[in-house]
């Protein structure tokens, strides 16, 4: 116990976030928990802290497993729960991290030198499990992160699979800042009497500290392109550390990308139809701060925690209010202050106002 709380002092954390106080104690004691709180606060140390305690270092065999929707994600985590494992008594707790994308080869020798605690995303992790490179005996607490991404669309049959794989008698931690309704009935039958932790309601899920504002233009043809004036308009109106720019087109968010750093704003794009190699490199552009902003789709709208960004910038209206929430997440962590601006014309005000 008092290595962990090293751990979780070395990551920055001296008290704990009310999402933590709640839920920790939980974990520790074993109990299935379905946890919802707003982005930011702290999520990732509160299932880190509870899986350190609960890995025995003295085995080799993979003892818990994280899933994360996307790479950017898995990686986070991963750095976040080495991070945390640095202050533990010898033996070392080894982590690994598991991604689509890159060659399973690396998967493979990973899990035959030894690792207790995995993270992954959904798809690679069920090929190391159908192909027995990974062991799932031994694996005794399953984490769920951005559970809202992984359970009721794309991801949920592999995450179904996964969980069947596991022991009947498992732990089971669900994290996420939004439930839709089928999300939460699904995860209750992947779990046993589990205890909710609930810091915030469904349609509060964007931190309270993010001011949300909307800039309304009007260009040829009813769209705020790249070539819109308004795009350099926020940027030169507010005084921001770094920012997080989403658009759907990647075509698009390319051509924003050069623009802006020609423009004095150096930027970085990044999607899921780019390498691996591309993403992680802007992310760590961005962690490096050799980057002020983040051009994206999708894919950074959750679970990426960019520290410095309190300005979030959306080019286009998001499909749905939870990806509303989470795009404007990534700022205003931990209770700091942010902005969010839509960039809308007259006929996407009113689909603005239903989110």
């Amino acid at each position: 116990q008092e290595a962990v709380v090293r751990g979780l002092n070395l990551s920055g954390f001296t008290i704990p976030s009310p999402v933590q106080r709640a839920a920790i104690p939980l974990g520790r004691l074993g109990a299935d928990l379905v946890v919802q709180a707003k982005s930011g606060t702290g999520k990732t140390v509160t299932f880190g802290a509870i899986l350190c305690e609960r890995v025995d270092r003295s085995s080799a065999y993979p003892q818990a497993l994280v899933l994360a929707p996307t790479r950017e994600v898995a990686l986070q985590s991963r750095d976040a729960l080495a991070k945390l494992a640095r202050a533990l008594d010898p033996p070392a707790l080894r982590v690994a991290c598991f991604l689509g994308g890159l060659p399973v080869a690396d998967d493979r020798a990973a899990l035959a030198s030894g690792c207790q605690l995995c993270v992954g995303t959904p798809g690679r992790v069920r090929q190391l499990l159908e192909e027995g490179s990974m062991a799932p005996g031994g694996i005794r607490t399953l984490v769920i992160d951005e559970a809202d991404a992984l359970v009721g669309g794309a991801f949920e049959h592999d995450v179904l699979f996964v969980h069947s794989m596991l022991p009947e008698r498992k732990q089971v931690m669900a994290f996420s800042a939004t439930y839709p309704s089928r999300t939460l009935a699904r995860i209750e039958t992947m779990t046993r009497s589990p205890q909710r932790v609930a810091m915030c309601s469904q349609n509060t899920a964007a931190l309270r500290a993010v001011r949300q504002h909307y800039l309304l233009v009007d260009v040829p043809g009813g769209e705020c392109g790249p070539n819109a004036p308004s795009d350099n308009r926020v940027f030169a109106a507010v005084a921001f550390h770094q920012a997080v720019v989403f658009c759907r087109s990647a075509g698009r968010g390319e051509a924003l990308t050069r623009r802006l750093t020609s423009e004095g704003y150096p930027a970085v794009f990044t999607a899921g139809t780019l390498p691996q190699k591309k993403r992680m490199d802007a992310m760590d552009a961005m962690r490096r701060f050799r980057a002020r902003v983040l051009v994206s789709t999708d894919l950074t709208a959750r679970g990426v925690d960019l520290e410095r960004v309190n300005l979030v910038t959306h080019l286009d209206v998001p499909r749905d209010a939870s990806t509303y929430a989470h795009r404007v997440g990534r700022t205003g962590r931990f209770g700091t202050a942010g902005l969010s601006v839509t960039v809308v014309t007259t006929a996407e005000l009113s689909r603005l106002r239903e989110l």
